[in-house]
């Protein structure tokens, strides 16, 4: 007899539940994306904002100048898509933090991969005046 998930055993009268999907109770999740003049950084949270997965250039194995690359920048982001297709991800969030490497190529990638971007914000932090100008020179 099953009652809601719940399989009862007439004979012993155990409570057996039964194997729940390994799906994630949200579906739609943040990826935060940080580039640097020298690294990219993904990470991948959901909702309430606990991060499921990371990866970044020295992560992938690249060393020097080349973690900077648009190309290291592809793979690192392909890793962080192949962890959201495995366990079920439909939508995401995107936030982009930091200068250089061309947006357009991010959002491109996710769409290719079947998932559905629905919102993207840029939380790179603006000053407002700034630091103090150095003096000028005098000649």
């Amino acid at each position: 007899m099953t009652i809601k998930g719940i399989s009862i055993n007439k004979q012993s009268n155990k409570q057996i539940k039964f194997k729940t999907n390994k799906y994630i109770k949200y579906k739609i999740f943040n990826i935060y994306i940080k580039t640097t003049l020298n690294n990219t950084f993904i990470t991948l949270t959901d909702i309430k904002g606990q991060i499921k997965a990371t990866c970044s250039g020295g992560k992938l194995g690249y060393k020097g100048s080349k973690r900077s690359t648009v190309y290291a920048t592809e793979n690192i982001l392909l890793k962080i898509l192949k962890t959201c297709l495995n366990s079920g991800v439909k939508k995401v969030q995107l936030f982009f933090n930091g200068i250089g490497k061309p947006k357009k190529m991010f959002i491109k990638l996710i769409r290719k991969n079947g998932i559905k971007i629905i919102a993207l914000n840029d939380i790179t932090p603006i000053p407002y005046n700034g630091c103090r100008l150095p003096k000028k020179r005098r000649v």
